[in-house]
């Protein structure tokens, strides 16, 4: 569920009234931690949060689910919130992004009564929206055709990463880059021998 609704202050009132629509037409009840989204001024948390969704075991009968036992009953539902996060979690956001926020001070919650969009406007949001899918979806880039079970595995996973501290994953990312920077060093400084004991075989024959 993508919410892309204007909310500077957050008060989540689109997302309100969807979970109202649920319970009130469908008896289905719907769990969500909305602690992450902070005010801009703040910076969030995540992009996106995962909850659950019970649908009512009289509603699945009348939709010929085969099984209505609770544990059936039970999904899971991932809601991104274009969002701009801390400074110290923005390692994932691109940098013209983070510029454009720093000048729009409503971006990424500008009113949606301006359909008019110039260039950068259109192409910070792209961005910004890109960057909050690859987060929770990226395992999913990797191979192709996509699949229910792979689908399904993915929301699991967002499930997961979801439990996990917000800084724990920006440390563990953090790591991961080191790790690859140090290879990487470590190659470029072995390439680098190699190419001077070349060049002063070269220079300096035996």
């Amino acid at each position: 569920m993508v919410d892309c609704g204007a909310d500077p202050q957050p008060c989540f009132e689109d997302l309100g009234e969807a979970i109202r629509r649920c319970r009130i037409d469908f008896h289905a009840e719907i769990t969500l931690d909305l602690t992450p989204f902070k005010p801009k001024e703040e910076g969030s948390l995540r992009h996106y949060v995962v909850g659950e969704i019970l649908y009512d075991e009289e509603h699945v009968k009348h939709l010929n689910w085969r099984d209505p036992c609770v544990h059936e009953r039970q999904g899971i539902l991932i809601w991104i919130k274009p969002s701009l996060l801390k400074p110290e979690l923005t390692r994932g956001e691109a940098v013209d992004v983070q510029q454009y926020g720093l000048q729009n001070m409503t971006f990424p919650q500008q009113t949606t009564t301006d359909q008019w969009f110039d260039e950068m406007q259109f192409e910070s949001y792209r961005r910004l929206g890109q960057c909050c899918a690859r987060d929770i979806f990226k395992p999913l880039e990797a191979r192709s055709p996509l699949s229910l079970r792979r689908v399904s595995a993915a929301f699991e996973e967002a499930q997961r990463r979801f439990a996990e501290p917000a800084m724990a994953i920006v440390a563990a990312g953090h790591s991961a880059y080191e790790g690859c920077g140090a290879g990487l060093l470590s190659r470029c400084s072995c390439d680098a021998r190699q190419t001077v004991e070349v060049e002063d075989r070269v220079q300096h024959p035996l």
